[in-house]
């Protein structure tokens, strides 16, 4: 019973990042003009720019875990064809996707 709850809890909150995060992509136009709000005038032009800045290194990251994942899933397949695993392609997508479970966690 208590696992059962927990992994429905989890998969709400799954499902709950998700939609936010699609929310929050689609419609970040509005959402940082309604936080920019709350900066007083004189700070609004630094805030912009730090807000800028912060957008270029997140996306920064974001590249640079993909280049990982496929890094991974191309040199896991590689060496799973070699020693002719059964369905190397799927353990090999699976281990580069996994690959980002780390770096989820310390944060």
């Amino acid at each position: 019973m208590h696992i059962g709850g927990c992994s429905l809890t989890a998969c709400f909150s799954l499902l709950i990042c998700v939609v936010s995060s699609i929310y929050l992509i689609v419609d970040s136009k509005r959402v940082g003009r309604f936080f920019l709000r709350f900066v007083p005038d004189s700070n609004r032009v630094t805030m912009i720019n730090i807000v800028g800045q912060l957008n270029k290194m997140l996306s920064k990251y974001v590249v640079g875990q993909l280049i990982l994942i496929i890094i991974m899933s191309v040199v896991a397949f590689i060496f799973l064809t070699i020693f002719k695993i059964k369905y190397a392609l799927v353990i090999a997508i699976l281990s580069g996707v996994l690959e980002i479970i780390p770096y989820l966690v310390r944060f």
